[in-house]
């Protein structure tokens, strides 16, 4: 059988929305080892927020923060950083707004103080039970700072207004705009700010490059929109049953959902295992 390179995107695909890995999924990661297969993570979550669990099994290596830090056995092949001029312009931006962001790096996660107590934001919670990785933001003083990208909440506007705010960030970032969840956020839309020309799925290319592998060789099993990059780019894309409708045209086999053995499933559908 044809080596192949499976990416797995983490939330939705790896881990529930409990924060917990299925057995079905462990014992598929498990089996594809045997097989010699590369097993990836391919997350949007900067390294500094890996979940543990994820990393207890042992990956052979990641593309992190939605393709801008690529990692293999533990060296970086890859790690794209926002300057602090474009971090400088684009606060103002975002804070001209009224728009929460949070500054993601490979060892923290950089955040203004007010942002760990607005009640009209979700990432308040999360930022407090990682706090042993949040530093604040003091002075507008970016220096020192590594950044490979921002996730930012933005509230409810009109449309006029939101679409000139799309208008000059999109000078600095290409954008992920994912789709609303009104019972999880209200009115506020969750949107990621990447550096220009990198996502998911210019990291797997940059990495396959760099292990000597080929596209034929790439599989990619994600979930949501800052997904469809990988999805489009391997040459079997696999969407979860608890994908979002893009995910899904997108996919070349549509498994069951998360809880429903859908890794297990997939990996069996492609007879990798």
């Amino acid at each position: 059988m044809k080596q192949r390179i499976i990416f797995f995107d983490i939330d939705g695909t790896l881990l529930n929305h409990d924060g917990i890995i299925p057995e079905s999924t462990k014992k598929a990661l498990t089996e594809l080892k045997k097989a010699g297969h590369l097993r990836f993570i391919c997350t949007g979550r900067t390294k500094s927020i890996l979940p543990q669990q994820i990393v207890d099994c042992n990956f052979d290596g990641y593309v992190m923060g939605a393709g801008t830090h690529v990692e293999y056995k533990e060296s970086d092949l890859l790690l794209k950083t926002i300057s602090e001029e474009v971090l400088d312009k684009t606060t103002k931006i975002l804070k001209k707004y009224d728009i929460a962001y949070a500054l993601e790096g490979p060892e923290h996660i950089y955040v203004e103080e007010e942002s760990l107590e607005d009640e009209r934001y979700f990432f308040h919670v999360f930022l407090r039970k990682n706090n042993k990785i949040v530093r604040i933001i003091k002075n507008h003083d970016y220096s020192n700072m590594v950044v490979n990208k921002m996730t930012v909440v933005v509230p409810g506007m009109a449309e006029e207004k939101l679409e000139q705010y799309h208008k000059e960030i999109s000078q600095y970032y290409d954008l992920i705009i994912h789709e609303r969840n009104n019972e999880k956020h209200g009115d506020n839309g969750i949107e990621e700010l990447m550096p220009p020309k990198h996502n998911k799925g210019t990291g797997i290319d940059y990495c396959i490059q760099k292990l000597g592998l080929e596209q034929d060789q790439t599989i990619g099993v994600g979930d949501s929109n800052n997904d469809l990059e990988m999805l489009a780019f391997v040459e079997n894309a696999i969407c979860m049953g608890n994908g979002t409708n893009q995910a899904k045209k997108l996919a070349d086999y549509v498994t069951t959902s998360i809880n429903e053995d859908g890794i297990y499933h997939a990996m069996k559908h492609f007879k990798l295992i």
